[in-house]
């Protein structure tokens, strides 16, 4: 079982960055996630953005292990690798 912790490190008018580290066993990975504010209300309306941070850590999880997930990327392309993303993401709880 893995233990995520979300941490924003810059919050803007525009958006989010944050730190997220995730420990499963004796790992720890550590990843630099940025989101658009815009785009978080559009994919996850009414969900906190640290929120949208952990569901898109679970979809990603679901799908492939943490040494695979870009340690630094855009939720906004996620879709890319992955184009059920925006259309599965609502559906985890």
């Amino acid at each position: 079982m893995a233990k995520l912790e979300v941490t924003t490190s810059e919050h803007t008018d525009t958006g989010w960055r944050f730190v997220v580290d995730l420990m499963k066993g004796s790992d720890v990975f550590t990843y630099r996630v940025s989101m658009d504010k815009e785009y978080c209300e559009g994919l996850c309306p009414g969900v906190a953005p640290e929120d949208v941070i952990r569901k898109t850590f679970d979809f990603l999880l679901q799908r492939e292990g943490p040494q695979a997930i870009l340690s630094e990327f855009d939720v906004r392309d996620v879709k890319t690798y992955f184009p059920d993303f925006e259309n599965m993401i609502t559906e985890i709880a």
